[in-house]
């Protein structure tokens, strides 16, 4: 009887182990950022059914803006919104999605707004509500590092490649001094490049991120450019939060913590 009762209570203790560690493990395997980028638990799942947190959705999948790092969403995005979450003293939840120009994931009121690399859109004025702009689209000014262009105004009047898009959203003058060629694809600017059929290209900062970062050893960057584009916040038509989040994001923009994100997110990758 008394082997019995011993067996008994090894097992339990076994047991109660094996719940800890599983429980534990099942926590840190989660792909969604919780509350104020906790892991998500029962107590938050709770809060949000009873509309106690705000729901921030954001596609990670648009590098350094919003991307997964063993399961949770990281990027610049994420920390600019955790910094005016943080003045505004109110709860959010991250919440990995799909969106579209439309915007309804907005609008059927699955999320309460919108983080993820989004420029702002005029036309769409009248079904949902924009923040002012958090950052603006900013493009590298690139040669090869072994070529004769030493600084910018050595491409003065020589040509440099582009996608299709990039004079829509460049300021013409900052232009008008170059001889722009236009691509659609990037591999093929950046093989002209090495070919010495251009000079220097105009890329923007997430696609370098991507196109350029494991192989920097062979350019160098002349300048980074302002765009006109800008992103914004998007929230639901008539939000509340709209005036407080524009107040937080003036106050972000002029202070030491937005400089020290956008350094991590963007001066670190070059």
């Amino acid at each position: 009887m008394r082997k019995t009762r011993v067996f008994f209570l090894i097992n339990l203790i076994f047991f109660i182990i094996f719940v800890i560690f599983f429980t534990s493990c099942s926590e840190e395997g989660l792909t969604e950022n919780g509350l104020n980028g906790d892991p998500i638990n029962t107590e938050t799942e709770s809060m949000i059914s009873n509309g106690m947190v705000i729901k921030v959705g954001t596609d990670p999948t648009y590098p350094p803006f919003g991307l997964l790092d063993q399961g949770n969403i990281i990027g610049f995005d994420i920390d600019i919104i955790d910094q005016i979450f943080l003045k505004l003293d109110k709860e959010y939840v991250i919440e990995d999605i799909d969106w579209g120009p439309d915007f309804s994931v907005l609008i059927e009121g699955d999320i309460d707004l919108l983080i993820s690399a989004v420029p702002y859109m005029q036309e769409k004025e009248k079904t949902v509500d924009f923040s002012e702009p958090y950052y603006t689209m900013e493009f590298l000014l690139i040669s090869l590092l072994d070529s004769e262009i030493k600084i910018k105004e050595d491409l003065l009047g020589k040509k440099i490649g582009m996608l299709d898009t990039t004079p829509d959203i460049i300021d013409e003058g900052s232009l008008a001094a170059y001889q722009p060629e236009i691509y659609t694809e990037v591999t093929d600017m950046v093989s002209d490049l090495k070919e010495k059929k251009i000079d220097g290209f105009l890329l923007s900062v997430p696609l370098a991120t991507v196109f350029l970062q494991d192989n920097m050893s062979q350019f160098k960057i002349l300048e980074k450019m302002k765009s006109l584009k800008d992103f914004v916040i998007v929230l639901q038509e008539g939000s509340t939060l709209k005036v407080d989040i524009d107040q937080a994001i003036s106050e972000l923009k002029k202070e030491q913590v937005y400089e020290d994100i956008y350094n991590k997110w963007f001066n670190s990758y070059f």
